[in-house]
């Protein structure tokens, strides 16, 4: 609930705000956007939430907060993977240094 009612509400305040003309997406991109905000919209917070949550209900609290350090982890490699997002050879060491830090 509170997902949707803070969503509801930038929502309301995007529709009143103006930006300049400087700083609108050009016209070829903006399908691509909306395209990969719906994407972020479901899967990075609806779902992503809705797993946490079920995985609070069937576990243990200090094993569900595995989920903080994994998820980068995983939406880097999927970035990689699936997005055709450039890799570099910095990422394994910053991905290994997140989990040993939030661990």
């Amino acid at each position: 609930m509170e997902m949707l009612c803070g969503g509801l509400l930038l929502l309301l305040a995007g529709a009143g705000h103006r930006p300049d003309s400087r700083s609108r997406p050009k016209p070829d991109v903006h399908s691509s956007l909306s395209w990969r905000s719906a994407y972020l919209i479901v899967f990075g917070s609806l779902v992503a939430f809705t797993a946490y949550i079920w995985l609070l209900r069937v576990t243990l609290p200090s094993s569900a907060a595995t989920n903080a350090y994994v998820n980068p982890v995983v939406a880097v490699f999927l970035g990689w993977a699936l997005g055709g997002e450039a890799a570099y050879g910095s990422d394994p060491a910053g991905g290994g240094d997140h989990c040993r830090r939030c661990s």
